[in-house]
């Protein structure tokens, strides 16, 4: 990487990039293409105002993001209607698998349905921790 893609909080995308761009230190050259930028400068998710198209990323709508705290991530996954949640993280240090389990349990019941589930990324800025409620598109 060259250190030149800007670093700024989530926007209205998430792009969770193919971990084989992180390895090959390519993570500046694919932003421009997704006209992205970095939450953290050390980690390999990208985030946009525009919905873009790429062979090396997965996109997320973004419905909120905050300060980790699994009490903020159930209310939020209960605003937007969440009957079932996946984890994932990078940089994080919480386990993604137990947590995925208590939110899903604190879900069931909520609500019958049979939408794809909805994701929290788990994340980390300059300054803090974080969970990204997100849905992915592609």
């Amino acid at each position: 990487d060259t250190g030149v893609t800007p670093v700024a909080p989530p926007g209205a995308y998430l792009y969770d990039l193919d971990p084989s761009v992180g390895r090959a230190n390519l993570v500046d050259a694919v932003a421009p293409a997704l006209a992205a930028w970095r939450i953290d400068e050390t980690i390999a998710y990208l985030s946009s105002d525009e919905a873009r198209e790429s062979p090396f990323a997965r996109r997320f709508r973004v419905a909120a993001w905050f300060p980790f705290g699994e009490r903020r991530i159930l209310d939020a996954l209960r605003e937007v209607r969440a009957t079932r949640v996946e984890v994932m993280r990078r940089g994080s240090p919480v386990e993604t698998n137990p947590l995925e389990v208590r939110l899903n349990r604190a879900l069931a019941g909520t609500l019958a349905s049979a939408e794809e589930p909805w994701t929290v990324a788990l994340t980390r800025t300059s300054s803090e921790h974080i969970a990204i409620v997100c849905r992915r598109e592609r």
